[in-house]
This record gives structure tokens, sequence and C-alpha cells, in this order.
């Protein structure tokens, strides 16, 4: 039978679809903002000079989540500056949010805050699976 996925022995194939799924929304969600810079700065209520550089450090920052999935052997140390990242998008976005002035919009509150829970949620899936790789090589070296 032809297999289409990879098997890894280590460990961390779930690792790696959460690194994926992150990958895919962050390269999607930077697209959007610099494809879409005026009309989604509008709709956030951001002014573009704000939404494009977000958008470009976004797939930057998706490229090499997705790089980081693609390596034979993940080190981990890569995975948990993952999710410091994401840690800090979360953050950032609280921030945003909060701080009276910046003219966002309801709208742009309201997806702010939706991102940034998938953002939340994909860096908890990434610290699960991280703990489940080290498991199964702490397994592995001592079973």
């Amino acid at each position: 039978m032809l297999r289409l996925t990879a098997t890894y022995t280590d460990g961390s194939g779930l690792l790696r679809r959460a690194l994926h799924a992150n990958a895919a929304f962050s390269l999607l969600t930077g697209l959007a903002l610099l494809a879409g810079a005026g009309p989604v700065a509008d709709l956030l209520g951001l002014h573009p000079a704000i939404s494009m550089p977000v958008g470009a450090g976004l797939i930057v920052f998706a490229l090499s989540v997705r790089a980081i999935s693609l390596l034979r052997a993940i080190p981990d140390v890569l995975p948990v500056l993952v999710i410091a990242g994401d840690a800090a998008w979360v953050a950032g976005s609280i921030v945003v949010i909060a701080l009276p002035g910046l003219g966002i919009t309801i709208a742009g509150t309201l997806l702010i805050a939706v991102v940034a829970e998938i953002v939340g949620g994909f860096a908890i899936a990434q610290a699960l699976a991280l703990r489940r790789k080290r498991r199964f090589a702490h397994a592995a070296a001592t079973g």
C-alpha cells in the first residue's frame, strides 16, 4: 500500500502536525494582511503601515515554523521558541485590544481576539505534543 505521509519513530508526528497547522494559519493570516492591506487595515482599524509589516513578519514566521516541522530530528529548543512566539503574539494581541486610543474597530477587536485564541491553541497543542515527544524519547532511552 502506498503511504503519502512519513512515519516518524521518534514520537514527533503530533508535534509536526501541530507545527504544520501553525505554519499554514500564520501564512494565510500574513498573506491576508499583505494582499488586502488597505481593506483589512480598514476593517481592523489599523493603518496599512502597521498591517503590512505584521503580515510580512507572519510569512517569515510561517516559513520558519514549516522548516522546523520538516527537520529530520527536531531539537526541543525550536518548538519551545515557536511556543514562545505564539505566547508573545497572544500577549501582544491583549495589549492591542486593551490599549485605548489605537482606533481598533469592533470588528478588529473581535478578529484580533479570535486570531489570538487560535494562536494560543497552537501554543497549547505544540506544548502538549512536545511533552509527548519528550516522554517517547525518555521511554526509548530507558526502555
